[in-house]
């Protein structure tokens, strides 16, 4: 029998045997591949993993400047939606312009922007240093705030005032900060603060239900703090998108004779394009009239109106006070505008709605108010605009307000993208000097050919220099000296009671030397010599020796008041023909507490009308009380037990004599370290006895209708003979 191999089972076995190894080597491969697969998976993950925590990382550390106003505009300002939807938008009309101030012109602020670029390169050089790399918010904080902020539509002036002020005003109010902390170039002080009151005035006006007295008071103030004092900046108002559309603001802006051409228009368009033009230049007018009212009032350069979407800057020349100029920004449309010439860097211009209210407030700080004389002088010679605003509003359909009118397109307002790389050069040298040149872009005189195109928009960049003052006839101001003043301290009680009592002069008064005469140890003057001399005095000059200084109540402000030459130091309760009627009241309770005056309350030493109006906090103060200094405010509930039993002598020495304070709380209640005692003061609201309340309407009847001062302790005497120097000072008055 044949027992050779059987090679076919041979070959098939080992071709088995291949196959199978070839099948686990395929195998080994796939679980290596799929080994390799998973591990890069992980390393993907784990690269994804750290470089997210190290995004996250990087995105809670501070920012840079640039930084911070680039992510502010790209997470804050982009985001922004605004209702213009009047159905789905809140109720109200326009603020109507009835009984305001109102100017004869409009135009351009051709300069503005050259003298925001100054200041804002210059706060980048310092801001930006290697020596001050990261001071500001993280990217992350920001992207949270703009993601809250920006949830839904501003549909109010409420929404939109909100947003303003966690959105802008807040990231605003953060790079002044720093900026104070690296530098006092720009005397930032100890920083500004965003409030919607100035004084106790606005904070109670804005507490009342008048509606129209309610929308008398602006929407938001920028302040200025230095030491304990406040400085008003400029006022801000809110207008909601739905009522002043970007539409219709832009083509309601454009340089002309406002009175003339829209006030006093003698044929109103009813149909068209016309009508829509109108009404847009209305619209427009009546918001920037409420801030221009403003503006005089309270003697401010600035002035800055909202919308959500613009900002309309405006600025008063102070020699031609009937002139409101204006400029319109558009952060995001202007941001997008620089990006589509091709120019990544605008966060190097101050084009964001954030840089734009920066640069403003470091504008007004450096811009000093307008004094008491200029707006005596100017405020009666201005219009005053009187419309039924909300009957004009009512004649706007829903589609008109949604129309286009005409000259109301978009047309940049930023320069163009080369110009941020010049400005950029220059920064990396030297800061930028006062007197220096804006930069010269051709593009710009290509604008300025078309009148047409500049008279109605900003132009698309702006003119090689600034624009020289042209000055309107008509308009000459003598200018008041301003230079710095001798600031004198309080009387003492002892010597204002003394002056009222014609008793001897009291040594202790830092004043003394200037009381007597020679070496008399009496006063040269009498009380009565003294208020007519203080009325001469302030009703010739406000702005010297005369200030309002310290907290103001609701009844009125504290003023300090020196009358010169002579020295006397006093307070002034300034308060407004509103309110004076309640005020004066206080005279016939100082009457009745006449043995108390320099113990128990302050020496009242009369009442003076001012001829002129002191314009303070947007009120007009025309009317004072006068006395000595009662001392600094105290909380009788926090303090040593001797100041508590001052405080209950004193407060029974005035019940003694039949007056109940009325509204005792700190402001009121003052230590006066001179006495080592408590003083009260602000008696608007006493209550008297029934024995002195017929005393004080028995003093009503006998009062005459007007009076320039009062003095109830002492019949006027005759006016001494002076010689000297006090002789000349009241000549020249």
């Amino acid at each position: 029998m044949d027992k050779s191999p059987d090679y076919k089972a041979l070959y098939q076995q080992a071709e088995r045997a291949r196959v199978e190894a070839e099948r686990a080597r395929a195998e080994a491969e796939r679980e290596r591949a799929e080994a390799e697969k998973k591990q890069s998976v992980i390393e993907q993950v784990k690269n994804q993993i750290e470089a997210e925590r190290n995004l996250l990382q990087s995105e809670r550390q501070p920012t840079t400047f640039l930084e911070f106003i680039e992510t502010c505009h790209v997470h804050i300002s982009q985001p922004l939606r605004v209702e213009t939807n009047k159905a789905r938008s809140t109720g109200g009309s326009l603020t109507s312009p009835k009984g305001r101030l109102c100017p004869s012109y409009l135009r351009p602020w051709k300069n503005f922007h050259w003298e925001q670029t100054k200041i804002y390169e210059t706060a980048i050089q310092l801001l930006q240093s290697s020596s001050n790399p990261c001071l500001f918010s993280s990217k992350y904080s920001i992207h949270d705030l703009g993601r809250r902020l920006c949830r839904r539509p501003l549909a109010s002036e409420e929404d939109l005032q909100g947003y303003q002020r966690y959105g802008v005003e807040d990231q605003v109010r953060e790079i002044i900060d720093a900026l104070q902390s690296v530098s006092d170039i720009f005397s930032p002080g100890e920083g500004i603060e965003f409030d919607n009151y100035v004084n106790a005035f606005d904070k109670e006006t804005n507490s009342v239900d008048d509606q129209a007295r309610k929308r008398s008071i602006p929407d938001q103030f920028c302040v200025f703090r230095k030491g304990a004092n406040r400085t008003l900046l400029f006022s801000m108002e809110y207008k909601a998108g739905h009522k002043l559309t970007d539409r219709y603001l832009r083509a309601g802006l454009r340089q002309m004779e406002f009175w003339k051409e829209v006030v006093q228009r003698v044929t109103i368009p009813s149909e068209g394009e016309e009508k829509l033009l109108y009404h847009a230049e209305l619209l427009t007018g009546s918001a920037i009239v409420h801030a221009y009212d403003d503006m005089i009032n309270r003697g401010t350069s600035f002035g800055c109106l909202i919308t959500g979407n613009c900002q309309v800057f405006l600025h008063v020349p102070e020699d031609q006070p009937d002139t409101v100029e204006y400029y319109l920004a558009e952060p995001n449309l202007d941001v997008q505008a620089m990006r589509d010439q091709g120019d990544d860097e605008w966060m190097y211009t101050p084009v964001t709605a954030v840089g734009r209210l920066f640069t403003m407030c470091l504008m007004s700080i450096q811009s000093p108010m307008r004094n008491q004389h200029w707006r005596n002088q100017v405020i009666p010679q201005l219009h005053v605009w009187e419309v039924d605003f909300e009957y004009i509003l009512s004649q706007l359909s829903d589609e008109e307000v949604h129309s286009s009118p005409a000259g109301s397109e978009y047309l940049p307002s930023s320069p163009l993208a080369t110009s941020s790389r010049k400005r950029r050069k220059r920064t990396s040298c030297r800061p930028v000097e006062k007197g220096d040149c804006p930069p010269d872009d051709s593009d710009s005189e290509d604008i300025s050919r078309n009148p047409d195109s500049t008279a109605r928009k900003r132009a698309l960049t702006f003119s090689s220099s600034p624009p020289q003052r042209q000055h309107r006839s008509g308009w000459q101001f003598k200018r008041t000296d301003d230079s710095m003043q001798e600031s004198l301290d309080f009387c003492t009680q002892r010597c204002l009671l003394s002056l009222k009592t014609g008793d001897w002069l009291d040594e202790n008064c830092p004043n003394v030397d200037r009381h007597r005469k020679a070496n008399s140890k009496r006063h040269q003057i009498h009380v009565s010599d003294f208020l007519r001399l203080l009325k001469c005095q302030l009703d010739n000059d406000l702005d010297h020796y005369c200030a309002p200084f310290g907290e103001s109540g609701i009844s009125g402000f504290p003023f300090k008041i020196s009358l010169m030459p002579f020295g006397y130091t006093i307070v002034g309760k300034g308060t407004t023909d509103r309110r004076w009627p309640v005020v004066r009241q206080e005279e016939n309770v100082y009457q009745i507490l006449h043995s108390v005056q320099g113990s128990a309350v302050p020496v009242f030493l009369g009442t003076i009308d001012i001829d002129w109006i002191y314009f303070y906090g947007g009120v007009r103060i025309t009317h004072f009380l006068i006395l000595s200094w009662g001392g600094y405010p105290f909380n009788p509930r926090f303090c040593e037990e001797e100041r508590r039993n001052e405080y209950q002598r004193t407060k029974k020495d005035i019940r003694r004599l039949g007056v109940i304070h009325g509204d005792l709380h700190e402001s009121n209640i003052l230590w006066n370290t001179e006495l080592g005692r408590v003083q009260l003061i602000d008696f608007h609201k006493a209550k008297l006895s029934p024995s002195n309340k017929r005393k004080q309407d028995s003093l009503n009847l006998s009062r005459p209708r007007k009076r320039i001062f009062t003095n109830h302790e002492s019949d006027p005497q005759p006016t001494p003979t002076l010689r000297g120097p006090a002789a000349e000072h009241i000549r020249d008055i």
